[in-house]
């Protein structure tokens, strides 16, 4: 399964490394959004089952409940970008559209897309937009979820020193 990565192994500094961090998940799968919970939470864990007392981790079904929820100022929103299956609606919200709306009302947030396509321009738009990373759902999404979550924490612990 491949080794974790241990965040909680970086130095403290300042009292910061007992802060909280808001972290959203946003899938439209009930399954894979329960997944990408579980990866996330893991970074620091022993046990995968565990809750890990790093992370507040809160997650959505829809771009919308999230945009919605963004008062609770999310330091990293794990975005699907494909997430009509749960409303089924026409004009529910694609990723890009709820990257746009994050990056509107919560510029400092960071924000990682996950998606099954591998579309360069749409890589290219999320990006061009304010993405932080973008991750296949393939193979070693774990890792990869991982390793780019413990980055964007360090980038943040960084800023507030």
């Amino acid at each position: 399964m491949g080794s974790k990565i241990k965040y909680a192994e970086m130095p403290k500094h300042s009292g910061l490394m007992d802060r909280k961090f808001n972290i959203f998940i946003v899938e439209d799968s009930d399954i894979y959004r329960e997944l990408l919970s579980k990866f996330v939470n893991d970074i620091d864990n022993d046990s995968f089952f565990e809750e890990n007392q790093r992370y507040k981790i809160k997650s959505f079904r829809s771009g919308e409940d999230c945009v919605n929820a963004l008062d609770e100022k999310p330091d990293i929103v794990v975005l699907d970008y494909f997430l009509n299956g749960y409303t089924n609606a026409k004009n529910a919200m694609n990723g890009l559209a709820t990257l746009k709306e994050i990056k509107k009302r919560s510029p400092e947030t960071y924000v990682v897309v996950v998606s099954s396509q591998g579309d360069f321009r749409i890589t290219s738009e999320l990006y061009q937009y304010g993405v932080s990373d973008y991750i296949s759902k393939e193979p070693g999404i774990r890792e990869r979820l991982q390793s780019s979550i413990a980055k964007l924490l360090r980038i943040i612990e960084q800023k507030e020193k």
